[in-house]
């Protein structure tokens, strides 16, 4: 499950939120790049590790093994060790065995591959979850609604409140439902755009076929199961939500056999029975609207201007309850063939009210006569325009709804799919409750919590399904307000009626995404706090804490992709940085692969600068075997001799005489060849002889004989100082002796070739 980021609250436009703002969330993005590449590093150095181990041997080998050991010792990062490896590969190229670098070199390319996936997917930690945050609840709880009486001002406060809802909504519906979105409106607010919907432009008759002008080019809007989480923003994981569906069925209907005419007071009167009104005694129809001509009266009069005038929307509801009408929340009681006992109905009328049409269209709504009328506005002539054939034109709607439990196979958890009442009852036992425990708000579970919480929702005051809207917007709701201008209504479209009806639902759709954030969240300073039904159990806290909306100025974070990725990235830091002492300590203590660990200690820089000043005789060194060895204070070592730049070398320090000196500034004496040179070619020991240090010269020569090839030591001694000494005061006896013999000069020099370590002295 993905919440957001717990820390300080902060005020994110209308909602509080419980994260950082997006500065700070950018630089933890930022952090955990960081975080990722320097993890990077340290595995690289863990396979540097194995790599140098599993090669590791005493056995003499060739350059290629050397070098790749030293790179595999100080290469700090995959990408260093790539681009060293492949130099080694083309520079050995012509070479047997040249291919050994390679595993070492995929290695590192797999190495960085993967890192830098994991690098670039570290961002998901928060962009996996969008831009959603939670808000900071207050004053959790839903607003009650209030009886309509004079002496009951809260009344209005609620309605006042809804109407509110609602013209946010029908802004909001038209930016953000509508494919002319123009930008003006944040649409990117609530937890979805918009409530995604299933539009049948030719369904049945939702009532008798009777009733219908037409059989089958009605409409059916069926939103599908929405999914709390995704669509509401009731954040929860997915066995701990609740699947919702509402279906809007509707149809123009006939009224030759449904209607008739009269005269009251103000004129001539048509009435329309399909149905009972309920608020007028005796009345045996639902609506009456007066007749064309006293409605177009005034527009066709010569001597009246009309600057301005509207169409008429009349709407009225019928509740469905246990399978018949609740009079206590119905307008109407309908007839028979309208009636049905598994949906709410609505009944929408619309009269043209002095609004007048430049074309004809034969949308079966608005039922234009044929036959043009002639007006005259002020102009030189008259002007021929279109004027309805009904005083009034009825639509008839059903409204249906259906809850379904997720934590249930498919919809094995839904309850029918039936008016709102009969469809709470229905499904209230999937989550353990019943219609008596969701009247009295009572629950024994986090699951008839959860359903209560949500159902009551649309119980509200604040609810606003189709009906709501209509007698909220009234005409203003109708998508042709937008050709309309003057009282004079721009061209319409065949199945406007049915472009009218997908925009109210799209206005109940989006008031329903309002009254979401208005469960959890509700401003101290509202007028509706008097009224409102506040939660104050912890089930019902947890589920206001959290609803999701979607913000920019904000972030929110996956914990576990969070947390997961510095787990990981510490675990394998911190095996990296003990692989080495752990290392050490074995072999101290146990005495474990001492060549490799020595091989691995060895190689790293410090110490193959050690072994090449030493080697030459500079520097008394210690600490042979830690990461810094070290000299003996003011003791000087040797500089680069780039008289060849091609082959730099290592040489003695110079005085201003040009004399070499040692390492303590004393004078070093140049060692003395024997032989003839046009005959024999001599070698001092020094010049190989790995035990000189600064403290020694060159006592003896070891002298090849062009002829024979062979080497030998000349027996004289030849002193050329007091700091001067023989071979055999340098190397111990055994050596001594075996220098005498030709044959181990060749090997001794041979293996100079190719040197190994002598870790007699492990400090050394």
């Amino acid at each position: 499950m993905d919440i957001g980021q717990d820390g300080p609250t902060r005020q994110g436009g209308q909602y509080p939120v419980y994260v950082g703002i997006r500065r700070d969330a950018d630089l933890l993005i930022a952090f955990t790049a960081f975080f990722i590449a320097f993890v990077t590093t340290r595995v690289w150095r863990t396979i540097c590790f194995a790599f140098h181990r599993a090669y590791s041997t005493a056995d003499p080998r060739d350059g290629i093994y050397h070098q790749r050991q030293t790179i595999l010792r100080n290469s700090s990062s995959p990408e260093s060790g790539i681009q060293m490896l492949i130099q080694l590969l083309w520079a050995n190229r012509h070479s047997e065995g040249w291919l050994r670098p390679l595993p070492a070199a995929v290695a590192a390319t797999l190495c960085i591959s993967a890192f830098t996936v994991a690098g670039g997917f570290s961002s998901r930690i928060s962009s996996a979850v969008g831009n959603e945050v939670l808000i900071k609840p207050s004053n959790c709880g839903y607003t009650r609604g209030v009886p309509q009486t004079q002496s009951n001002p809260s009344y209005f406060s609620v309605s006042s409140n809804r109407a509110t809802i609602i013209s946010n909504a029908a802004n909001y519906a038209l930016q953000c439902y509508s494919d002319e979105n123009l930008g003006l409106l944040d649409c990117n607010r609530f937890a979805a755009k918009q409530i995604p919907k299933r539009i049948y432009s030719q369904a049945n008759c939702p009532f008798k076929d009777r009733l219908c002008r037409d059989q089958t080019n009605n409409l059916r809007i069926d939103s599908g199961y929405l999914d709390s989480h995704e669509v509401l923003g009731f954040n929860s994981p997915p066995n701990e939500r609740i699947l919702f569906r509402n279906v809007l069925h509707c149809a123009p209907l006939a009224t030759a056999a449904f209607k008739s005419e009269g005269n009251v007071s103000l004129g001539r009167y048509t009435f329309y029975h399909y149905g009972n009104e309920m608020y007028i005694d005796g009345a045996n129809y639902i609506h009456s609207a007066p007749s064309v001509e006293l409605q177009y009266a005034a527009t066709a009069a010569d001597d009246i201007i009309v600057s301005f005038t509207n169409l008429a929307l009349s709407v009225y509801a019928s509740t469905v309850q246990n399978g018949t009408i609740a009079e206590a929340y119905s307008d109407f009681w309908p007839i028979n063939d309208m009636f049905r006992k598994d949906a709410d109905l609505i009944m929408a009328f619309l009269s043209g009210n002095g609004v007048v049409f430049l074309e004809l269209s034969d949308d079966p709504w608005y039922r234009l006569n044929t036959t043009p009328a002639n007006f005259d506005f002020g102009y030189t002539h008259s002007t021929r325009l279109y004027i309805p054939q009904e005083p009034a034109s009825p639509l008839g709607c059903t409204n249906q709804y259906q809850f379904c439990n997720s934590a249930y196979h498919n919809t094995s958890g839904c309850g029918p799919l039936t008016s709102l009442t009969d469809a709470t009852v229905g499904a209230a036992p999937f989550f353990g409750s019943t219609y008596a425990e969701f009247t009295n708000r009572s629950h024994k579970s986090d699951a008839e919590a959860r359903f209560l919480y949500f159902t009551e929702m649309l119980f509200s005051g604040s609810a606003a399904p189709v009906d709501q809207v209509l007698a909220q917007v009234g005409a203003t709701g109708l998508t042709t307000q937008k050709t309309l201008l003057g009282g004079i209504q721009g061209p319409i479209a065949s199945n406007q009626w049915q472009r009218d009806v997908t925009h109210w639902w799209d206005i109940s759709m989006a008031a329903l995404q309002s009254q979401s954030l208005e469960l959890a969240y509700l401003p101290d300073n509202s007028d509706v706090r008097a009224t409102r039904f506040n939660y104050t159990t912890p089930e019902f806290q947890k589920l206001c804490s959290n609803q999701k909306i979607r913000t920019t100025e904000y972030a929110s974070f996956s914990l576990f992709g969070l947390f997961f990725t510095l787990a990981a990235g510490l675990l394998l830091t911190l095996v990296s940085y003990l692989l080495e002492p752990l290392s050490s300590w074995l072999h101290k203590k146990k005495g474990h692969n001492k060549y490799p660990h020595l091989e691995w200690t060895i190689n790293s820089t410090l110490q193959l600068q050690r072994l090449a000043h030493e080697e030459i005789g500079f520097g008394t060194w210690s600490e042979g075997t830690e990461t810094i060895p070290i000299t003996k204070p003011g003791q000087l070592l040797g500089s680069l001799d780039i008289s060849d730049p091609k082959h730099p070398v290592l040489c003695r320090p110079e005085d201003r005489s040009g004399t070499s000196l040692t390492a303590d500034g004393s004078v070093q004496a140049a060692p003395t060849s024997m032989g003839d040179s046009s005959e024999n070619s001599n070698i001092s020991i020094s010049s190989f002889n790995p035990t000189l240090n600064s403290q020694q010269g060159a006592g003896a020569g070891i002298e090849g004989n062009s002829a024979d090839g062979e080497l030998r030591v000349e027996g004289d001694r030849q002193e050329t100082g007091p700091n001067i000494q023989s071979p055999s005061e340098s190397l111990p006896s055994k050596q001594t002796d075996q220098l005498a013999s030709p044959r181990h000069l060749q090997i001794a020099r041979d293996a100079t070739e190719s040197p190994i370590i002598d870790f007699q002295d492990n400090q050394t």
